[in-house]
């Protein structure tokens, strides 16, 4: 569990560094690779 939430705050921290990124690539199926 300690691991899996290290990696989901990682996560999290990159979605919303890559927020606007991730919007536009939304469209074009590119929001599955940030992830």
């Amino acid at each position: 569990p300690d691991v899996n939430r290290e990696t989901l705050r990682k996560d999290l921290n990159g979605l919303i560094n890559k927020k606007a990124i991730i919007r536009k690539g939304e469209k074009k199926g590119i929001y599955y690779e940030f992830i």
